[in-house]
């Protein structure tokens, strides 16, 4: 009964506590856990860089439990999720999402509205990759 929360739940495990593992000890020293995470969908390929550069920029500024971006009134992807908040991703069932803990921690959100349609725009389609293929380059 695997889904996305499985892998979700293994790189906040990651990111939680050091590694052990020998394979690893060439890899630079990255110090405490990062203050959040970021969850890119790999199905929405048009999300600007420009866009998560923004959304880091904001969340180290404001530091929210959650950082979700908006475009024309909708919410999109990806999201930033603070260190605090990520026990209650560990209790998600396979392939849930994430709309219970905004829904549990609304009071937390920050939203940020950005000028990218990218945010919306996922392929799970072949409908949608034939419009990815039609759409301009960025």
């Amino acid at each position: 009964d695997c889904g996305q929360n499985t892998s979700v739940q293994a790189g906040i495990r990651a990111m939680a506590k050091p590694s052990t593992d020998s394979r690893l000890s060439s890899l630079p020293e990255t110090g405490s856990p990062p203050d959040g995470a970021m969850f890119i969908l790999g199905d929405m390929p048009r999300v600007q860089v420009s866009t998560i550069n923004t959304m880091i920029a904001r969340f180290k500024e404001k530091v929210p439990g959650l950082l979700i971006p908006y475009y024309d009134q909708k919410r999109g992807n990806p999201v930033i999720i603070r260190k605090d908040l990520w026990p209650d991703l560990e209790h998600l069932p396979p392939d849930s999402g994430a709309r219970a803990i905004f829904k549990r921690h609304e009071h937390q959100i920050l939203r940020l509205d950005v000028p990218d349609p990218g945010i919306l725009f996922d392929v799970d389609t072949p409908q949608n990759y034939l419009t990815l293929n039609r759409l301009p380059p960025g």
